[in-house]
C-alpha cells in the first residue's frame, strides 16, 4: 500500500474511533441525554433515558412542548434560543412537577443536546443541612482554611452579643478572650483534620462550651453558653457535700447514743436477771412475772439499738466482711431454734428445709443476721396458729434462701416499700404492726455488702414470701 492509502487508511480509523467514542459517551452519560433537531423535535435518546422510570418521549415529539413541558419556566423558548444563537443554557435548579432537575440545553450543528439530572435528593439534602446550620440552637460560626469567618447562624445573630463582621479572623479578630489560646486551636483543627472540643472555658465572665469541627474548606465553630448550668451543678454538688456532711453527722450522732443507750440497758437488764434469780432476797410470782415482761421489753429495744448501730456502721463503711464456705442449712436450722421462744408463744409452726451439702461463700454473722430479721419479719405478721418455712435451693451460680409465711400479706403498693429505711405499712394483724421499720433495710443492706439481692413477692390474705441469693 502506498503512503497516500495508508494516512487514508488512518485517518479512517481514526474518524471511526472518535465516532466509536462520541457514541459511547452519549450512550453511557450517566445523566438522561436527548438530541433534538434544529426544529426542537426529538430525535434519539441515551440508554439512562430508556431505563428511568419517567414516561418515554415519541420520535418526533417536540421538546418541552409534547414531551416534559412542566417546568416553572417556558423551557421551550430557551431551547428555540440556544438552537438560534449557539449559546448553552444551564439551569441547575428548576422543578418539574415534584421534582428539582439540573437541565442543560448545549447547541450543536443540526440541532441540540437536552441532558437532565435528577437533584431532588441532593437539593432535599442541602436544604436539611441549611436548616441543621440556620436553626441549630447553639452559637454556630463558619470560618475558610485561613480562619477568615463566612457566616453565622440564626441563633448567633439574636444572641445580644456583638455580631462578627465578614473576614474577621475567628478567635483573633473576634471572640478573642478564652482562657487558652483557641486560635492555636482552630488552625490546628484545619491543619490535622481533628475535632477539638472544649467544654468548659472561661470567655470574659461566661463558661462557654466550644467545639472546633473541621470540613472540607474550613471549620465551624458551635459555641453555647454553659455558665447556669456549670455553677448550677457547683451549686448541687456543694449541697451534695453538705448533705452527706450532715447525714455522716446524723449517723454519728444515732451510733453514739445507740452506745449509750446499749450501755445502759446492758445494766438495766443484768439488774432485772440478778432479780430475779434472787440475788435480792425472794419475790414474789406477780412481781417475778413483771420483771420478765420488762426483761422481755428490755431484750427487744436492745435488739432495735443493735439494729441501729449495725445500720449505722454499713452506711459509714465500717462494717468489714468475713467470707467463709458457710453450711446454709446448719445456719437455718441455727436461726429457726432461736426463734422458738416466739413461735412458742403464737403457736406458730416453723418449718426448716435445706440440703445438708449446701455451701455458699459468705459472713456467717452477717447470714445469721438476715435470717433473724426475715423471721423476725415473718412472726410478727403471722397470725397465731400460723406457718412459716424456711429453705434453701441452688439457682445456677447462686444459692436463693426462702422465708415464706402464710400471714395477711402485703399490698403491691406497700410491697415496694418494705426495704425502705423506717417504712411502716398497714397490716390486717395489728398485734404484728409494730416495730421500728429497720430490721427489711439492714437485711436488705447486708444481703447486697455480699453480692446478693433480695426481693418479696405476696398476695394478699394468703401471705408473702422473702428471698434472697447469695454466690456459692
Amino acid at each position: 500500500m502506498d503512503t497516500e492509502g495508508l494516512i487514508n487508511s488512518r485517518s479512517a480509523e481514526v474518524l471511526q474511533t472518535r465516532q466509536q467514542l462520541h457514541e459511547a459517551l452519549f450512550e453511557y452519560n450517566p445523566s438522561q441525554t436527548i438530541v433534538v433537531d434544529n426544529e426542537g423535535r426529538i430525535i434519539t435518546y441515551n440508554k439512562a433515558k430508556r431505563e428511568s422510570d419517567d414516561r418515554l418521549p415519541n420520535d418526533g415529539d417536540i421538546m418541552f412542548r409534547d414531551y416534559a413541558g412542566k417546568y416553572d419556566i417556558d423551557m421551550h423558548s430557551e431551547l428555540a434560543e440556544c438552537i438560534r444563537t449557539g449559546e448553552m443554557r444551564v439551569f441547575s435548579e428548576q422543578r418539574y412537577v415534584d421534582k428539582v432537575l439540573c437541565t442543560t440545553i448545549a447547541p450543536f450543528p443540526g440541532g441540540a443536546i437536552v441532558i437532565t439530572e435528577d437533584v431532588t435528593d441532593d437539593k432535599n439534602a442541602e436544604q436539611f443541612n441549611k436548616a441543621l446550620f440556620e436553626y441549630n440552637p447553639s452559637q454556630t460560626i463558619v470560618v475558610d482554611e485561613q480562619g477568615r469567618i463566612i457566616t453565622f447562624n440564626k441563633a448567633k445573630r439574636e444572641s445580644g452579643d456583638r455580631l462578627p463582621a465578614a473576614g474577621d479572623v475567628m478567635f483573633k479578630d473576634y471572640a478573642g478572650r478564652y482562657d487558652i489560646d483557641m486560635y492555636s486551636e482552630l488552625t490546628e483543627c484545619i491543619r490535622t483534620g481533628e475535632m477539638g472540643v472544649f467544654s468548659e472555658q472561661r470567655y470574659v465572665d461566661k463558661i462557654l462550651s466550644t467545639t472546633i469541627s473541621p470540613f472540607p474548606g474550613g471549620a465551624i465553630v458551635i459555641t453555647e453558653d454553659v455558665t447556669a448550668q456549670v455553677e448550677a451543678e457547683k451549686e448541687l454538688t456543694k449541697a451534695n457535700e453538705e448533705l452527706r456532711e450532715k447525714d455522716r453527722l446524723q449517723t454519728a450522732f444515732v451510733s453514739n447514743v445507740s452506745h449509750e443507750l446499749r450501755t445502759a440497758l446492758c445494766i438495766f437488764k443484768n439488774t432485772i436477771s440478778n432479780l430475779t434469780a434472787g440475788g435480792k432476797g425472794k419475790i414474789d410470782k406477780k412481781l417475778q412475772a413483771s420483771f420478765h415482761i420488762a426483761d422481755d421489753s428490755v431484750g427487744r429495744l436492745a435488739q432495735v439499738i443493735d439494729d441501729f448501730i449495725e445500720l449505722s456502721e454499713i452506711e459509714t463503711g465500717k462494717v468489714e466482711l468475713v467470707c467463709n464456705q458457710v453450711n446454709l442449712g446448719e445456719v437455718i436450722r441455727e436461726v429457726a431454734a432461736s426463734m422458738t421462744p416466739r413461735t412458742k408463744a403464737k403457736n406458730i409452726k416453723l418449718k426448716t428445709a435445706a440440703d445438708g451439702e449446701l455451701t455458699a461463700c459468705v459472713d456467717r454473722g452477717k447470714l445469721q443476721n438476715i435470717l433473724r430479721q426475715l423471721l423476725d419479719n415473718a412472726i410478727k405478721f403471722t397470725d397465731k396458729g400460723g406457718k412459716i418455712e424456711v429453705s434453701a435451693e441452688k439457682s445456677g451460680d447462686e444459692i436463693t434462701v426462702i422465708v415464706k409465711d402464710d400471714g395477711p400479706g402485703i399490698e403491691s403498693e406497700n410491697l415496694l416499700r418494705v426495704f425502705d429505711c423506717f417504712a411502716k405499712y398497714e397490716a390486717p394483724a395489728s398485734a404484728g404492726s409494730a416495730g421500728v421499720g429497720l430490721g427489711l433495710t439492714l437485711a436488705k443492706k447486708l444481703v447486697e455488702m455480699q453480692g446478693g439481692r433480695i426481693w418479696a413477692q405476696s398476695t394478699v390474705g394468703e401471705g408473702t414470701t422473702f428471698r434472697f441469693n447469695v454466690p456459692k
